[in-house]
């Protein structure tokens, strides 16, 4: 091994483009392998959250002390089908992450921005306008 890191043998430029494909595929695996549990339990802990929001609000719309006129079960029922889209599109991102957890990854941040902070943000606009 000492010979050939002194005086390296002549290899052919075809085996380096070879040998590039071998390692990114190897680091690519290294990366699946490090990153993929703790995307998976993300994505778990995400759908959990939402099931948790769905179970809440389906509670709400079948209690009727809890609506204030016809108007508020309209919403409940808007925001469910909503959440409902949010559970349906993190599970299909879980299943993506099992093959590409950077993408997975990426999906759940743009699904917290989209079903998460927007509203959040439609809230607090509407609450300065009202002042």
């Amino acid at each position: 091994m000492a010979t050939y890191l002194g005086h390296p043998p002549d290899v052919p430029d075809i085996i380096h483009g070879l040998d590039l494909v071998s390692a990114t595929r190897t680091l690519n695996a290294i990366t699946r392998a490090a990153i993929g549990t703790e995307v998976m339990i993300y994505g778990l802990n995400l759908l959990a959250a939402t099931l948790a929001l769905v179970a809440i609000i389906r509670s709400a719309i079948i209690t009727p002390e809890i609506h204030a006129d016809q108007s508020a079960e309209n919403e409940l029922n808007a925001l469910l089908k909503k959440e409902q889209l949010q559970a349906v599109i993190i599970g299909c991102t879980l299943v993506l992450g099992i093959f590409f957890p950077l993408i997975a990854l990426t999906g759940f941040i743009i699904v917290s921005i989209f079903f998460f902070v927007t509203p959040t943000i439609s809230t607090v606009k509407a609450t300065i306008r009202k002042r």
